[in-house]
C-alpha cells in the first residue's frame, strides 16, 4: 500500500508509477525501477518514430520519422531523466499517446480513438500531477474540435470518464486524506 506520511506532502501526490516501481522492488531487484523508466522513455521515442510513418506514409514519412525520433532520443534532457526511476518519461510517454489518440480521433470522428485518449491522459494524470494541466489542455482541445453543442459534450464526456477511470483515485486518495484534490 501506499504509506501516509502527514508532513510529507509529496506522499499525497498521485504515484501510480511508484506503485509499478515497487513491485521488482519487493522482491529485491532495486534497479528496475530504473529499467522500467528507461523502457518507458524508449518506447516515447518509438511511438514517435511510429506516428510520423502513421501520419504521412511514404518516403517522406520515414525520412521525418527517422528524423523526429533522432531529435528525441538526441535530447540530453531524455537521457538524464531515462536513466532515474522517475515519473517525467512516463507522463511525456502517456501524454504523447493521448495526443496522438486524439489527433486520430479529429481524423476518423472513431469514438475509440477518444476513449483511448482519454485512458491516456489519465495515466499521465495518475503518473504526475503535471498530467492534470495535459489533461485540462486536451479537453479543451477535445470540445473545440467537436462539431455542434450535442457532439462536443459528448466527446468531452467520453474523454474526462476515460481519463477520469485512470485518474480519479489518486485524487480522491489526496483528498480523502487533506481535503484538497491536488
Amino acid at each position: 500500500g501506499i504509506l501516509e506520511i502527514p508532513w510529507m506532502k509529496d506522499s499525497y501526490w498521485p504515484h501510480l508509477l511508484q506503485v509499478f516501481y515497487g513491485v521488482p522492488m519487493a522482491f529485491g531487484h532495486d534497479t528496475a525501477a530504473a529499467v522500467l523508466h528507461a523502457l518507458l522513455c524508449g518506447l516515447l521515442v518509438l511511438a514517435v518514430f511510429s506516428a510520423g510513418h502513421i501520419e504521412e506514409g511514404g518516403k517522406t514519412a520515414s525520412a521525418c520519422a527517422w528524423i523526429a525520433a533522432a531529435l528525441l532520443a538526441g535530447q540530453p534532457i531524455l537521457h538524464y531523466v531515462a536513466a532515474e526511476p522517475r515519473a517525467e518519461g512516463a507522463l511525456a510517454f502517456f501524454h504523447f499517446l493521448a495526443c496522438l489518440a486524439l489527433w486520430r480521433w479529429s481524423k476518423t470522428g472513431s469514438s475509440g480513438f477518444l476513449a483511448a485518449g482519454g485512458l491516456m491522459s489519465g495515466l499521465a494524470a495518475a503518473s504526475k500531477m503535471h498530467g492534470l494541466v495535459l489533461f485540462a489542455s486536451l479537453a479543451l482541445w477535445v470540445m473545440l474540435r467537436a462539431q455542434g453543442r450535442a457532439q462536443r459534450l459528448r466527446a468531452g464526456l467520453v474523454y474526462s470518464a476515460c481519463a477520469a477511470a485512470i485518474a480519479a483515485p489518486w485524487y480522491f486518495k489526496t483528498f480523502w486524506h487533506t481535503g484538497n484534490p491536488v
